[in-house]
């Protein structure tokens, strides 16, 4: 039994050491999901900023070939969906359509950021225990103080789209610049659910 009990302190410590090498793998894909959300959120709140007043009760006509970016499968789907909730409607082929429009990606994509300040660990001599030899440029007496930072790391979606419309001729109809933009940071993000979204079984409201 005793020497039980003078093996229960080494076995709680390797516990704890197998305890801490634990971590969450983020992602299972190419793309983690932060990083998906953040280029799908830039990219629909730029479509939705299209003025579709112009086609409504026009049959309307979106050409996909010009658009050669992430996910477009997605984005041109969000631009036909804003178009039909303005009040046009979107036809399957350039013959039927009284207006034409092309949809052409600037850019969509992830940015990084990180702000800190703080303290690095430094080393920290031991009285009466230095015995003048080093390790790793500190010496043999000495412990390392805690690193101590604070900061912000900020990951940002942005999409810049251009949305071009002509009559079937190809007569120029107009232009419209569309700029959309997500975050997820250490103390703000906008594109995961908030809890009182999840309770009631909704996504994000933007």
């Amino acid at each position: 039994m005793s020497r039980l009990l003078a093996c229960l302190p080494l076995a709680c410590a390797l516990l704890c050491g197998v305890g801490c090498q634990g971590g969450a793998r983020t992602t299972t894909v190419a793309r983690g999901a932060t990083e998906q959300l953040l280029v799908s959120a830039a990219a629909r709140r730029a479509l939705v900023r299209y003025d579709a007043s112009a086609w409504v009760g026009k049959r309307v006509f979106l050409a996909e070939g010009y658009y050669a970016a992430l996910d477009p499968g997605y984005v041109t789907s969000v631009l036909r969906e804003h178009l039909a909730r303005s009040g046009a409607t979107v036809v399957a082929s350039r013959e039927e359509a009284e207006v034409t429009l092309e949809l052409r990606c600037a850019s969509l994509g992830v940015t990084d950021g990180r702000f800190r300040v703080g303290v690095p660990a430094l080393p920290i001599p031991l009285p009466g225990i230095d015995d003048g030899t080093s390790v790793a440029g500190m010496a043999s007496g000495a412990v390392l103080s805690p690193e101590f930072s604070i900061g912000n790391d900020a990951k940002r979606g942005w999409a810049k789209v251009v949305v071009w419309a002509c009559d079937p001729e190809g007569a120029h109809l107009g232009r419209q610049v569309l700029w959309g933009h997500a975050i997820d940071s250490t103390f703000y993000e906008d594109v995961y659910p908030s809890l009182l979204e999840e309770l009631r079984g909704e996504g994000a409201s933007q």
